[in-house]
């Protein structure tokens, strides 16, 4: 055999390149894992700040019922199912209607 001076033209046998294909996607893996981890951390401290205030916008009372903005203003404007404060030209909705709104939707 002669010697190459490119690793990657180096000829492999197929469990060798299974072997490298493996360790290629190992930190990719750990990646996704890790990724995942820190997706729940932050939910952990949203909810955490959540539980400190009163009285939400509509972009955080949607995150905090995980629903998009629209289906907010569905749930608030159209079935008047839950209640919220004019301040301004935004809407303010209170922890506790939010809160009471989750558990007569919850099945």
């Amino acid at each position: 055999m002669k010697p190459y001076d490119d690793e990657d033209k180096v000829p492999r046998s197929l469990p060798d390149r299974a072997m490298t294909v493996a360790a290629q996607n190992r930190p990719v893996h750990l990646l996704m894992i890790i990724a995942g981890q820190l997706e729940q951390l932050q939910e952990s401290i949203e909810r955490l700040s959540f539980a400190q205030q009163s009285t939400f916008s509509e972009q955080e009372a949607a995150r905090y019922l995980k629903c998009s903005v629209n289906a907010l203003k569905r749930y608030s404007l159209r079935t008047r199912q839950i209640p919220y404060c004019l301040v301004g030209r935004g809407r303010t909705y209170l922890k506790a209607d939010l809160d009471a709104f989750l558990r007569s939707v919850r099945r």
